[in-house]
């Protein structure tokens, strides 16, 4: 497993992590993210391949991971504020 923490958020609610694309597993294949109570298990390379309103994992311009909602807030919906800790697991 990876551990991660939650840098900020941007103007849209995206929440990004302390995760840079060089230290994903390749292709996200087969992992989760645990934030909370939540699991995320959706991995995504454009929005536009998710459904409205569901909580995604994408690697954002900045080239770090990000925890999103397609046209939605990630940080209102998950309720984590810069500094949350998160875990990045297989299975």
């Amino acid at each position: 497993s990876i551990d991660g923490t939650i840098l900020k958020s941007d103007k849209f609610g995206n929440l990004l992590t302390n995760i840079a694309a060089t230290n994903l597993p390749e292709a996200s294949a087969g992992w989760s993210i645990e934030i909370g109570d939540q699991r995320i298990s959706r991995f995504a390379r454009f929005y536009s391949e998710i459904k409205h309103g569901e909580v995604f994992a994408i690697l954002g311009s900045s080239g770090l991971l990000e925890l999103a909602i397609n046209r939605g807030s990630a940080q209102e919906e998950l309720g984590v504020q810069p500094g949350t800790k998160f875990r990045l697991v297989s299975g």
